[in-house]
């Protein structure tokens, strides 16, 4: 099973979306859209929104097609990184083989850093960004060590 990490601002949204109001930009959704066609992988949010009991039915409504899992779980610990977050999720998980994480942020991804796809704020998921997914899904093997 092949596993997306989804963050949303700065992913699937940019600088001049929010500026507008708007919650998605159509060219992300796009390129999130192209990701899951190709590879088949499967969604999971680790974005702060994770907790927004609609997040799903809106991502669907925005005209996410792949298939939406679950969310990564909320560490107890004070200063939990996202990362930390994703490696939980995936300890209960061995048949996950490959994973991606799309975020605009990069601080917090500890070990899983090389998983990293990382976004621009002010422009998104772009079609360059999908490609780099695309090739990590399609290539590489799980190692979490």
């Amino acid at each position: 099973m092949k596993i997306i990490f989804l963050d949303i601002d700065g992913v699937l949204n940019n600088l001049s979306t929010l500026r507008e109001g708007q919650r998605f930009h159509q060219s992300c959704i796009d390129a999130l859209n192209t990701i899951t066609d190709i590879t088949k992988a499967r969604i999971v949010i680790s974005s702060a929104y994770r907790g927004h009991p609609l997040i799903k039915t809106m991502l669907k409504e925005a005209g996410v097609t792949g298939r939406i899992i679950g969310i990564t779980p909320r560490s107890r610990k004070a200063h939990s990184q996202r990362g930390c977050e994703i490696a939980e999720w995936l300890a209960g998980r061995p048949h996950v083989k490959q994973f991606v994480i799309l975020d605009d942020d990069s601080f917090d991804m500890g070990d899983l850093l090389p998983k990293l796809v990382r976004t621009s704020y002010n422009t998104g998921l772009s079609p360059q960004d999908a490609l780099d997914a695309i090739r990590m899904l399609l290539n590489q093997k799980r190692t979490l060590e």
